[in-house]
């Protein structure tokens, strides 16, 4: 084990590199041809294995692709799925899926309107902070709530531009 603080000398560096010259593995070993050829027959039956001719590549057998191929139709393949959460599918064959429902709650934050609205809020407020004159990352707040006065949600005047620290101070919601 290796002190820390701990340096070989001049000596023991330029045996080590001598040890170690004309090998890859830097182990100060040269195999005989002999030896690599044995490794090699030990290894035959192992596909993952460096001797192996096909240890980079494993081909499927024409039965396999075809099942896997009629198994993947019509299928999807996100990068959820790639990393072996279970979405392949989208809609009524999507595993999350739960009768097409969305609330007008969620369907309205999305639209078009309320994109617009921050906007001319941000524009109003000549995209910085009210409360600090901040710029960077803005938040659109609502004066008054968004659940309570559904007629409000897209008027300009009922908005505020607050950075980030600013909108946490302000907004009941994130206490």
């Amino acid at each position: 084990m290796r002190r820390a603080g701990f340096h070989h000398s001049e000596e023991t560096k330029r045996k080590i590199s001598l040890s170690a010259m004309g090998n890859r593995n830097s182990l100060g070993r040269v195999l005989s041809e002999e030896h690599k050829s044995k490794l090699l027959k030990i290894n035959l039956g192992n596909k993952y294995a460096i001797g192996n001719k096909n240890a980079l590549g494993y081909k499927h057998t024409e039965e396999t692709k075809n099942r896997l191929s009629k198994s993947h139709k019509g299928m999807i393949f996100t990068k959820e799925h790639r990393n072996n959460i279970g979405i392949a599918n989208k809609g009524e064959k999507c595993t999350f899926w739960k009768g097409g429902i969305s609330t007008d709650n969620r369907l309205q934050r999305c639209s078009s309107n309320a994109k617009e609205w921050r906007l001319k809020v941000f524009g109003r407020d000549n995209y910085v902070c009210t409360n600090c004159n901040k710029g960077g990352y803005l938040e659109a707040h609502h004066i008054k709530p968004w659940k309570g006065y559904p007629e409000l949600r897209f008027d300009i005047n009922n908005g505020i531009t607050f950075c980030v620290d600013c909108h946490k101070i302000y907004d009941r919601m994130r206490k």
